[in-house]
């Protein structure tokens, strides 16, 4: 499964249907066990779980640490079918039934007192006293029955848990104690195999026998090895790991840590990808330890540029299967392992804004893609410089696209040659994508697919699956808006729709972009069939935020279907959840069509307000949302009082839908100025207007918007002769 990646959302779906099946059968308990070390990604899947498996017999139990609640209170809080349970401290009458089912009545009454004092309700504490005890042999079980050595009452008692397992670790022999401080570094979970490959020659032949006798001392248990080998064991408890881990010196860390990571490398052989986050943190690690210890030499700064490798793959496989936080964290990480001049700090800076836009960080992207720039040219460095101007240009066409189309468009320009002259393929995916985003802004969708086709031949050519699968998406909605006529637009989503069966979140997608095709086809019935399977996908993966951002789909949908209430429904949902995340590119197109659907209904002073929502949060190079409020507008003028800024606003319109190649939308603002005149008492003038509009639509092959100019027609031929 090593080239299967999934997003979060996917693996949390597969999870859950997996469990039901099991539930199908009789009732599934699963515990997930100390989860204040979960990942942000691993705490969703289990919220999602408790939200979405209603219907199963299944109970999910989470052992945690306080802490949890410190670092993410509102987890889990929600859902009205969790609840949690706080454990409070054993009381002393508890401490000493613990101590007595342990021992027996007789012992305990020698010991229990002072055992329970010191352990202030902590079993665990009370557990490894008399562990340590027995391994003093200062409790001795004869007969099937604990007894008490006449020394036991001098026995001294640890003053908490960290000092009580610190001082079991330091009863153990030499070669006991580097076992379990190998096996430390490893992890809770390590493997027989790799404890041995940290031991000296010397000392391998006696792992086995030393990891017996820490079993028979209740420090490590039996488990199973993930990486298929014969034995591998667990630490009784995480705090046994980590004071084992604490009482290793730096050095001798850095050793073993580096030592995993290349056993770990040879272990896995073809499948070493997946292992890329663990080996790279065993580098990292062994990188830090150094750098304690005085002056690098040449051998620190391999493991800090293994390390950087390591952790770069690891982001860009999250990024793949979606796990944004994760891809922030190992590419911050990556960073922080590479100086200022080193050749990749370029690409890793511009993969971690990429992603920091996408969390909505917009300023901390802009700010780290700058500096890269900065550096880069500071160096002379005119590739890394190009390849971070690309980056920062993504993002101000985000966050302010306004007068940004002829300087992206001169980048992408210089770009293209650069990247060609070095046979860079990702950069010249990238600077293809950016021209496309120059041609999205002007509506010219026939241009940008045919940019977003060169990037998406450079993406494959640099192997980058997750550049590759968002330019598929991209060429998805030039179909969709573009002057491709309806039926092929269909025949080339549903192909592409096909090539993605498997992987959730696109299916979900296509899916909306077929559904959106199919009611310009007049296909209603099957246009809220397909949204509705790409709504329940997003619902079930659990991605609100797309969903938002495609609600002009299912408003477009009811709106051809004749339900301008259905829109009017769809719009405000979208609407709202914009504004609540201070979102303004979705939401100023959004708008405009409210104010487009309140005009439809008559409801001027409605289509007034939004329409001037829509006018101030709206680029100027936003073609779409710029044409869509001025035609609500004009018609609204018009009706109400004659306004003759009204004629001049739907012509304003049209000139810039004519400029685009997006048919519906230059039809659509042909027949906002046919209806405004005809409001202004000139229907007379509208034939030639609704003729082009119709030539425009048939090119489409838009049935709804024919039927519309069809109406207007009649109604200015009705009009006319009044």
């Amino acid at each position: 499964l090593d080239d299967v990646l999934g997003r979060p959302e996917e693996i949390s779906w597969a999870v859950r249907r997996l469990l039901e099946s099991f539930a199908a059968e009789r009732p599934v308990v699963v515990v997930f066990d100390d989860i204040h070390w979960a990942e942000p990604a691993f705490l969703n899947l289990i919220e999602y779980l408790a939200a979405f498996s209603r219907g199963a017999p299944i109970l999910v139990l989470c052992p945690s640490r306080p802490e949890l609640a410190e670092t993410v209170p509102t987890w889990a809080t929600s859902l009205a079918n969790a609840s949690s349970i706080v454990l409070e401290p054993l009381g002393d009458a508890q401490c000493e039934l613990l101590v007595a089912n342990l021992l027996g009545e007789d012992v305990a009454a020698d010991l229990g007192a002072r055992v329970v004092a010191a352990a202030e309700g902590n079993p665990l504490f009370v557990e490894e006293m008399l562990r340590m005890l027995i391994d003093d042999g200062l409790l001795v079980k004869r007969n099937g029955r604990w007894e008490a050595d006449v020394h036991l009452g001098g026995a001294v008692i640890p003053p908490s848990i960290e000092a009580l397992l610190a001082a079991r670790l330091d009863r153990l022999a030499p070669r006991e104690r580097a076992t379990i401080q190998r096996a430390a570094v490893i992890g809770r979970i390590f493997g027989w195999e790799a404890v041995v490959s940290l031991a000296p020659d010397s000392e391998r032949r006696d792992t086995g026998a030393s990891l017996q006798e820490l079993m028979r001392k209740e420090l490590v248990q039996p488990d199973a090895d993930e990486l298929g080998g014969e034995d591998a064991f667990r630490f009784s408890h995480i705090l046994i790991r980590d004071a084992a881990y604490r009482a290793i010196p730096k050095e001798t860390r850095a050793v073993l840590h580096e030592g995993f990571a290349t056993f770990l490398e040879e272990r896995v052989g073809e499948r070493v990808a997946e292992y890329d986050e663990i080996i790279g943190y065993h580098l990292e690690q062994a990188y830090e330890q150094r750098l304690g210890l005085g002056p690098l030499g040449p051998g620190a700064l391999a493991l800090r540029a293994r390390g950087r490798i390591k952790l770069w793959s690891a982001g860009q496989r999250a990024l793949l299967r979606g796990d944004l936080a994760a891809g922030v964290n190992l590419f911050e990480r990556a960073m922080r392992l590479g100086d200022q001049d080193d050749e990749d700090r370029v690409d890793i800076v511009i993969r971690l804004a990429s992603v920091l836009l996408q969390l909505g960080q917009l300023e901390e992207a802009e700010a780290m893609l700058e500096q890269a720039h900065d550096q880069a040219a500071l160096s002379e460095d005119e590739a890394n410089a190009t390849r971070a101007a690309i980056g920062r240009e993504f993002v101000r066409l985000q966050t302010n696209a306004a007068g940004r189309a002829e300087e992206a468009a001169r980048l992408a320009e210089r770009a293209i040659p650069l990247f060609r002259e070095q046979g860079d393929d990702l950069g010249l995916a990238r600077a293809w994508r950016l021209r496309s985003e120059v041609d999205r802004l002007a509506c010219r969708f026939g241009a940008k697919a045919e940019a977003l086709e060169q990037a998406l031949v450079h993406a494959r050519h640099a192997g980058d699956e997750r550049e590759e699968a968002e330019i598929r998406l991209l060429l998805g909605t030039s179909f969709v808006y573009g002057p491709m006529p309806v039926p092929r637009a269909i025949e080339r989503c549903a192909e592409l729709l096909e090539e993605s069966r498997g992987v959730r979140w696109m299916e979900a997608s296509w899916l909306g972009m077929l559904a959106y095709l199919e009611a310009m086809a007049d296909q209603t019935d099957d246009a809220r069939e397909l949204y509705g399977r790409s709504r329940a996908i997003y619902e079930e993966l659990g991605m609100t935020f797309a969903l938002v951002a495609r609600s002009a789909i299912p408003a477009a949908i009811e709106t051809m279907a004749g339900n301008p209430a259905g829109a009017e429904r769809e719009l405000l949902t979208g609407y709202e959840a914009l504004t609540a995340i201070g979102e303004t590119e979705l939401r100023s197109t959004i708008a405009a069509m409210l104010a487009e659907t309140y005009a439809s209904e008559g409801r001027d002073d409605e289509a007034e307000e939004y329409s001037r929502i829509s006018e101030q949060i709206a680029a100027t190079d936003d073609f779409g949302s710029q044409v869509l409020w001025r035609g609500a507008r004009a018609r609204a003028l018009a009706r109400r009082d004659g306004d003759p800024r009204a004629e001049e606003l739907a012509r304003e319109g049209v000139r810039l839908a004519a400029t685009t190649d997006y048919l519906s939308l230059h039809g659509a603002a042909l027949l906002d100025l046919a209806e405004t005149l005809a409001s202004l008492g000139r229907a007379g003038e509208t034939a030639p207007i609704l003729a082009e509009a119709r030539v425009l639509f048939e090119r489409k092959q838009d049935l709804p918007s024919l039927r519309r100019v069809a109406r207007a027609a009649s109604a200015s031929e009705t009009a006319a002769t009044l």
